[in-house]
Formats: C-alpha cells, structure tokens, sequence
C-alpha cells in the first residue's frame, strides 16, 4: 500500500501562525498609537508657544508706538492701559489700549474718548501670575507664563514706547 504525502498545513499550525500574527499587530498598532499621541502633544505646545510668542510680538508693536506718558500698569501688573497714536501725526485722536489678564487669557480692546470695543482674545493656557507687566517708566518688561499639562514655558521681553 502506498502512502498519500499530506501537502499543507494543519489547522493547529494556520491557528498557532494567526495568533503570533494576532499578537504582533497589536503590540505594532500600541507603538504607533503612542507615537501620534506624542506627536499631538508636542504640536499642541508648539502651537501654544508660537500663539503666545505672536501675543508678545503684538504687543510689544503696539507699545512701541505708544505714548509713553500715557502708559499706566495695575499695582497687580496683570493690567496694562497706554494710548496709541496710530496715524504716527502726534495729534488726537488717540487709540486707548488695554491689555489684560483675565484668568488663563491675555485680552486685548481699544477705545476712543471712553468708548471701548468688546475684549478681543490674544492668547489662550496663560497662567495667571503677578507682574506680567512692569513700567520702569522708561521701558515696560512684559512677561507670559504659558502652561500646558505639566509643562510651562516663560516668555519675556522688553520694550521701549517711542513715543
């Protein structure tokens, strides 16, 4: 009698080769799934830091053209009141400017003669700390904390008004 050669697999090699399979798809879908979250964490600070960095930017434009004699800071530093002259002629009208801290946003509005716009939100995870703004009188150090998780990041500058 002649012996039949089985050509093929067993389904118990077919079941022990798809649960290895099974297996290393799940721990290569756990890496890449770890990967994109880091990789939305970090460009969630990036974004957090260049929207804070364009905060300061804008605001040290604007205080460059102020008149300094109008620049007044709260005892707190968390509010910051100047006038701008934006057609640069020296004569009135002049733009009233307020900058603030309201919790973790930094706002900004303008006004003329006593009349003010609604507050315009500049940015946004800004921890609320004391002396953000300080007026020496000559110049104004303006100084954000931003916070994201457990990170935070300090950005400084100082200005001189031009006017």
């Amino acid at each position: 009698m002649e012996e039949r050669v089985k050509k093929g697999f067993t389904l118990v090699e077919v079941t022990v080769v798809l649960a290895v399979l099974g297996l290393m798809m799940a721990a290569i879908s756990g890496v890449l799934i770890s990967v994109q979250q880091g990789w939305q964490r970090q460009k969630d600070e990036l974004d957090l830091i260049q929207n804070s960095r364009w905060a300061v930017e804008f605001m040290s434009n604007e205080v460059r053209q102020a008149n300094s004699s109008t620049m007044q800071v709260t005892p707190d530093g968390r509010q910051l009141n100047f006038q701008l002259d934006p057609d640069g002629d020296g004569i009135a009208p002049y733009q009233e400017t307020e900058y603030q801290i309201n919790g973790t946003v930094l706002q900004r509005r303008i006004g003329q003669s006593g009349v003010w716009q609604t507050y315009q939100e500049l940015a946004n995870f800004i921890v609320d700390n004391p002396n953000s703004f300080i007026w020496s009188g000559a110049t104004l150090s303006i100084e954000l904390t931003t916070s994201s998780g457990n990170r935070s990041y300090v950005l400084r500058t100082l200005v001189r008004p031009r006017n």
